[in-house]
């Protein structure tokens, strides 16, 4: 299966309040069709959405269109591989690309793998400041490399974050207590407004704050 919706179905999803797709081969979550003018696929109902383990899905849908996410809050995106490779010389995350996302999501919990965080920190427009204000749940997922650093950096953005979970990765140390080479800022671990801190299938994790 290559997509999962024609055009003319996906155009009628209003009621639509969850879209979770994991393990299979779709290219498109919305089939390849021409229509007359730019495709609006208003999802106004549409709370969560999980895309995992999709290693073919390159696009939403590879034509112009525009989305309406109003009441998105859950947000699970990794192991989209493909989907990743598309992103050089895109301005947006290549998940909505061509398309446009008009619709401020106002996310409280997301769910990304390390390609996305590194989309995030290159400045991609989709990822704004106005998407994460009212994120308070990260799960950081699948550092799979050998001894990565944990993106102490990348937690800077999320002022009202309240829980955080770190599964399914090589993390050796989470939280260094000095800047890295790979990191520009130091963030103090003090200053995270964490309360509560959840991990999961970390088997190399030696120490969750490591004095210099």
């Amino acid at each position: 299966m290559k997509n999962l919706f024609p055009v003319s179905i996906a155009l009628g999803l209003r009621q639509l309040k969850e879209l979770e797709i994991n393990s299979c081969g779709l290219e498109e979550i919305v089939a390849n069709e021409e229509v007359k003018v730019a495709a609006v696929f208003k999802f106004l109902q549409l709370d969560f959405s999980q895309l995992v383990d999709l290693p073919e899905l390159k696009s939403f849908y590879p034509r112009s269109h525009t989305t309406e996410l109003p009441l998105l809050k859950s947000l699970v995106v990794y192991h989209c591989h493909r989907l990743l490779s598309q992103s050089e010389n895109q301005t947006q995350h290549p998940l909505f690309s061509p398309g446009e996302v008009i619709s401020d999501l106002k996310l409280e919990k997301l769910s990304i793998d390390s390609d996305d965080i590194k989309l995030i920190c290159s400045g991609f427009s989709h990822f704004s400041g106005k998407m994460f204000h009212k994120l308070e749940d990260l799960q950081v997922v699948c550092f799979h490399c050998e001894s990565p650093v944990f993106p102490l950096d990348f937690l800077r953005r999320f002022h009202k974050l309240r829980t955080l979970v770190v599964a399914r990765s090589n993390f050796i140390v989470l939280f260094p207590s000095q800047e890295s080479d790979q990191q520009k800022h130091h963030v103090k671990v003090k200053s995270l407004p964490i309360t509560i801190l959840k991990l999961d299938s970390l088997p190399h994790l030696q120490h969750i704050w490591k004095r210099s």
